[in-house]
């Protein structure tokens, strides 16, 4: 595990981590904000992509999140879903901003 996100879990003093996080998929995002809608913890909140103008969800304060998975179950687009890999995510929301990529 990387060294700042060790720091930040030991400053932040977690409960116990989730079994699941929520990864975003931006390129699958159409922006309708459901997501953040059903987010019971209200973690999610769109956050603008490198492609201006263009917001998707993000968790801002990956430590709010429970893991339970009502974002990615109200997505009808496929634009975020859950992984077991909760350190990752967590240190993705911490270091990165949301891209859209061009093909």
């Amino acid at each position: 595990m990387d060294e700042e996100l060790q720091r930040n879990l030991n400053d932040k003093k977690p409960r116990k981590l989730p079994k699941k996080m929520p990864w975003v998929l931006p390129g699958s995002c159409e922006g309708c904000g459901d997501c953040v809608n059903h987010c019971p913890r209200e973690c999610l909140k769109m956050t603008e992509t490198n492609a201006k103008g263009v917001f998707v969800p993000w968790i801002l304060d990956p430590f709010l999140c429970s893991g339970c998975g009502k974002c990615a179950d109200c997505c009808i687009m496929g634009g975020i879903v859950t992984t077991e890999y909760v350190e990752q995510a967590i240190e993705r929301f911490l270091k990165k901003r949301p891209e859209i990529y061009s093909q």
